[in-house]
């Protein structure tokens, strides 16, 4: 979900602390995401990923379609995005977890072999 749109000119400025980000988005998701939202609200993302799931209000289709595209992607990255849209720290926090993110060896995996399927490792 976005929270906030930019210009291009001032994502430098936001990233070094120059500028303030945009203020967070409120209100709620717009009808056709409401049961998406709800179901990433309900089922984290280790019980995603074990294929474990309460659907609760989507589809069994949708719900088969959100974890064939969990799973084709790297754990580790997945875990780190959640850990960073829980936190709710911003750009700040993304940044700390780059080396993490890119001397992993699923990173190397998935860098080295753009356009073909990859199995992650979660490493």
């Amino acid at each position: 979900m976005i929270d906030g749109i930019a210009d291009h000119d001032e994502i430098d400025a936001i990233l070094d602390g120059t500028l303030a980000p945009p203020a967070p988005r409120t209100g709620t998701p717009a009808e056709p995401w409401k049961g998406i939202a709800a179901f990433f609200e309900r089922n984290g993302i280790e019980e995603l990923l074990a294929g474990k799931h309460g659907g609760n209000g989507i589809a069994p289709a949708e719900v088969e379609r959100i974890l064939g595209t969990l799973q084709r992607k790297a754990p580790l990255a997945l875990r780190i995005a959640d850990k960073l849209i829980t936190d709710g720290r911003g750009c700040a926090s993304e940044l700390e977890h780059l080396h993490t993110i890119f001397t992993s060896s699923d990173a190397m995996l998935g860098l080295s072999s753009i356009g073909k399927k990859v199995s992650y490792e979660g490493k």
